[in-house]
């Protein structure tokens, strides 16, 4: 009975890890089939520019749409993300909310990356009235998050960690729809711009891919092995 319950043990831890070897790639494929529907609809965006005065029906249309907004900055409250390296540097990526001229509605715009001062003294360069302000829109996703998006008061600018826009809606006292337009790094009001569209390519997701089932394969070749030798046995 002993023998009979390892075998049926090791059948089963077995099994598990081949399922979730499997598993792993197939994740990863799937991952690759978003990252590359990503890089298509922002290469398609690129191509043609909307003009934006105010909210479209629906903001997922405009996913990776290269965009020129009409309106004005409002420069009194700048949110600034945390944790974002450059080169090895860490800094922060600047948000300042722009009001679109017709329907008044509030969209935060990346303007860039800036390095983290040394001391607590972070002098941000207001934005120039320039116009058009033309730039990237995207719908960011909020992915894993450990912890609130800020701690302790509200104090401007404000030090956030990730995208939370009911979070920021209220600290900003304005409705803001979930979009992000990143500025054009040509344009007089841009940073350094650090974002992009996928960090990681599909072509890497493939690969992992191919590893997982790679290893898949190589575990169900022990196992056919290890089965064999255990017929010879009996």
């Amino acid at each position: 009975m002993a023998i009979i319950s390892a075998k049926r043990l090791s059948y089963g831890l077995f099994m598990t890890g081949l399922a979730l070897l499997f598993s792993l790639g197939a994740w990863q494929l799937k991952r690759g089939f978003e990252k590359a529907e990503i890089t298509a609809l922002s290469e398609t965006g690129e191509n043609s520019v909307i003009e934006l005065t105010r909210a479209p029906a629906n903001w997922q249309d405009l996913n990776f749409q290269s965009v020129i907004l009409k309106g004005q900055w409002l420069t009194g409250k700048t949110f600034l993300i945390d944790n974002r390296l450059n080169q090895g540097q860490p800094g922060y990526e600047v948000l300042t909310p722009f009001q679109l001229s017709e329907d008044k509605t509030v969209l935060l715009v990346n303007r860039g990356w800036i390095a983290k001062p040394k001391n607590q003294n972070l002098a941000i360069p207001p934005p120039q009235i320039v116009q058009p302000l033309s730039g990237q829109l995207y719908l960011p996703q909020k992915g894993f998050t450990l912890g609130q998006t800020f701690t302790g008061e509200i104090e401007w600018p404000l030090v956030i960690l990730y995208y939370d826009f009911a979070v920021l809606s209220d600290a900003l006292e304005r409705s803001l729809p979930p979009v992000v337009v990143v500025v054009d790094d040509q344009h007089p009001d841009s940073f350094t711009r650090i974002w992009r569209p996928a960090i990681i390519p599909a072509s890497r997701h493939y690969g992992y891919a191919v590893q997982w089932w790679g290893l898949a394969l190589t575990l169900l070749i022990f196992g056919l092995i290890w089965r064999r030798r255990a017929r010879c046995i009996d």
